[in-house]
């Protein structure tokens, strides 16, 4: 349905290091909370979504994703985004 690089376009190119906060606003009343994982040159490796409301058709309320560059899987990064986001 939905790629990574799809979500990747989403978010801006370049930031800080290690695990920082996006709201990814869609309308005022609709967002997503995202978590991003950088490495340590800022590149985007890890993206974990959470949809605090209904997003029809694709999501509904309390629904979580995590997308992590596949070169990178099985690294910790979506378990620290995990633990990050509880």
């Amino acid at each position: 349905m939905f790629s990574r690089e799809s979500q990747v376009a989403q978010y801006p190119r370049t930031g800080p290091p290690g695990i920082s906060y996006f709201r990814g606003s869609l309308t005022d009343e609709t967002y997503v909370d995202c978590l991003l994982y950088r490495d340590e040159t800022g590149k985007l490796v890890g993206i974990f979504n959470h949809y605090p409301t209904d997003l029809p058709p694709y999501e509904r309320q309390g629904d979580r994703n995590i997308w992590i560059h596949p070169g990178r899987r099985r690294q910790g990064i979506g378990t620290a985004l995990w633990l990050e986001a509880l």
